[in-house]
């Protein structure tokens, strides 16, 4: 059934680099894998996301949710703040 409500959203990263412009998500990933900022990037997001999420309940969107693509190799636990 239509009822024209938002109840979700899908979080998609993107870096705009000044310098060079849009830097697709497969490189900086990939770079952020083998620098060791891939968990620091992950919580991050994750961080993120869950203030925009409880941000959008606050305004009155109470069935809302976040959808965030998490690669398996970091499924690890992780500790936001609150």
């Amino acid at each position: 059934m239509l009822n024209n409500r938002i109840t979700g959203s899908e979080v998609l990263l993107r870096w705009h680099h000044p310098e060079f412009g849009n830097i697709p998500p497969d490189e900086f990933i990939y770079i952020a894998g083998k620098s060791g900022l891939i968990c620091d990037l992950r919580e991050w997001v994750l961080e993120q996301a869950l203030k925009s999420c409880r941000h959008w309940i606050d305004l009155g969107f109470k069935t809302m949710s976040v959808s965030v693509n998490v690669p398996s190799i970091q499924t690890r636990p992780i500790r936001l703040n609150s």
